[in-house]
């Protein structure tokens, strides 16, 4: 509570700096309940309208049932053409009254109500504070409350301490201490539809701003650089803006995680530790069927990968630096007698040498998913550059040897360069495919960093068999 306090005392302190504020007491003559009238010519003894005719009324529902406060708490209508702001609080009905107002007012309340049972268990419960505006034509109004959906983990990393969501349709907190701290969570869509995040900052303090980061990877491994950073969509004021973030799952993205995480701003550091509230919800359905993406159908004659008794060996490796390297591999055409696919290639003598063999269903070095398996893995991007290889890989994937592994043609080179480019494998020493990552539990070096020219970045998922 001494958070939300918080963030009032901010403004109020801000709008009486500005010269030109006035708080009023609530309107009405029962000492006993702040906020309502004695029953009188303006207000007959109705049960059902206990109330002046024009008041503005604020309650409270929770799962489409009424909710009566069990702590003090009040209703604030601040006048959206002035600077006054009205208070009252709840009454024993879960009622909050204010009589006297005349035009437009923003409301909210001074504190999150908290349920505790008769063992003392807390259930906490949220709402947007920014969804509700009481007008002349609209004096009654219900704010509709949520239950905060309780997470494991500490949010303190994207791997075992990440904050499991498990279904969306429901509200959750990120908890922020300090400046700078970041709040991570973890949610795997069981189902394809568009999906959404809205943060429940106050606009009217206008003390806190929420920023959200979108990561690319798995459990296994994430790309430290976020591939998105949110800070607006939502409800604004001069500082404070609400994010708003649209997620399209389909296919084979199903059941995977997405990996995203939640900081805050202060004006000051006064205004910590503050709670992010965000409510995650499925707005409507999506599928794979986007126009925006052109499918893009195989055209290889398949036969099944044969199975090397050899190791598979990774070409970075013909480098001591992992350079990968296109200069020593050539495309043997079938007009030229040759099988279709890419080969060593000695130019000198003009001479093709062991076939080059791509990871397909199997991971590769340069990533991990979570059910190691390669391209096939749902959490694996397969629309890229305006196209969408998902039957592409699927059908390559039906004809892999044992490894995983198919050989390389001229479509499977354009798609692997098309993931490498449109997922920034190699990015100014920045991108997974350069960047050495350390697993945090052994320390040992899971992916030993390539370096590529952006025409050679086809191979990173390349090997041979010797």
């Amino acid at each position: 509570m001494k958070k939300i306090s918080f963030l009032l005392a901010a403004l109020l302190m801000t709008l009486c700096f500005a010269g030109c504020t006035e708080y009023r007491k609530p309107d009405g003559d029962n000492p006993d309940n702040p906020g309502t009238s004695k029953p009188g010519p303006d207000n007959p003894e109705n049960p059902d309208n206990p109330y002046p005719e024009d008041a503005f009324t604020v309650s409270l529902k929770l799962n489409g049932e009424k909710f009566i406060p069990s702590d003090t708490i009040s209703a604030y209508w601040y006048d959206l053409n002035g600077f006054e702001i009205y208070s009252s609080e709840f009454n024993s009905e879960g009622v909050a009254v204010q009589a006297g107002l005349d035009g437009d007012y923003r409301v909210t309340l001074s504190q999150l109500p908290v349920f505790r049972d008769s063992l003392g268990k807390e259930t906490e419960y949220t709402y947007n504070p920014n969804a509700y505006t009481a007008t002349n034509d609209k004096k009654n109004i219900e704010i509709i409350l949520y239950e905060v959906s309780p997470t494991s983990g500490d949010g303190s990393d994207y791997y075992t301490n990440a904050k499991d969501i498990d279904t969306y349709g429901k509200a959750y907190r990120a908890t922020v201490d300090r400046p700078g701290q970041t709040i991570f969570f973890r949610y795997t869509p069981q189902g394809s539809g568009v999906y959404s995040l809205q943060t429940f900052v106050d606009v009217s303090a206008n003390v806190i701003n929420p920023v959200l980061y979108v990561y690319l990877g798995t459990v296994g491994y994430v790309n430290p650089d976020p591939i998105d950073i949110i800070d607006d969509g939502g409800e604004v004021n001069s500082y404070t803006k609400n994010i708003r973030w649209e997620m399209k799952i389909a296919g084979s993205y199903v059941g995977n995680k997405f990996i995203f995480a939640i900081r805050a701003d202060g004006l000051n550091s006064n205004a910590f530790p503050i709670d992010i509230d965000f409510f995650l919800d499925k707005d409507g359905e999506h599928s794979d069927d986007d126009p925006t993406y052109e499918p893009v159908d195989p055209e290889e004659d398949f036969t099944k990968a044969e199975s090397e008794s050899d190791s598979f060996r990774y070409v970075a490796y013909l480098s001591p630096a992992r350079v990968l390297e296109g200069s020593l591999f050539k495309l043997w055409k079938k007009e030229d007698g040759g099988d279709g696919y890419y080969h060593f290639y000695d130019e000198e003598t003009d001479t093709y040498g062991k076939k080059l063999y791509a990871k397909v269903s199997r991971d590769c070095e340069v990533f991990e998913t979570d059910s190691r398996s390669g391209f096939t893995d749902g959490r694996i991007s397969k629309r890229l550059n305006g196209k969408n290889y998902s039957d592409f890989i699927s059908e390559y994937a039906k004809y892999v040897n044992d490894d995983g592994a198919y050989p390389v043609t001229e479509e499977l080179k354009t798609f692997l360069q098309d993931y490498s480019c449109s997922q920034a494998l190699f990015n100014d020493g920045n991108g997974i495919g350069e960047t050495p990552d350390i697993n945090p539990d052994t320390n040992i070096i899971r992916f030993p960093g390539y370096s590529s020219s952006e025409q050679n970045q086809w191979l990173f998922a390349c090997g041979y068999y010797a």
